[in-house]
């Protein structure tokens, strides 16, 4: 895997420092080949390319510790490579 480091935007959430994580690249389909549910938004579709805005799956974890909510959907993040 790769690592890069994300902030949070809005609010009050870029006060917060910038958090190392770890990720993969996937395709689509991959969650639902897993069993994997999606507990909101979409999968990762075809369209989501560089001619479009970059999305990004995160597990319970990231969105409850890191961005403090449970409805993680439609936020926003700065990610920069090392």
């Amino acid at each position: 895997g790769m690592t890069d480091r994300v902030q949070a935007l809005g609010n009050d959430a870029e006060q917060r420092s910038p958090l190392r994580i770890g990720f993969g690249a996937v395709a689509p389909g991959y969650f639902d080949l897993l069993g994997i549910p999606l507990l909101a938004g979409r999968d990762f579709r075809a369209d989501d390319d560089r001619k479009h805005e970059i999305v990004m799956i995160v597990n319970e974890t990231f969105a409850r510790e890191y961005l403090h909510t449970d409805a993680p959907v439609g936020r926003r993040l700065r990610v920069s490579g090392d």
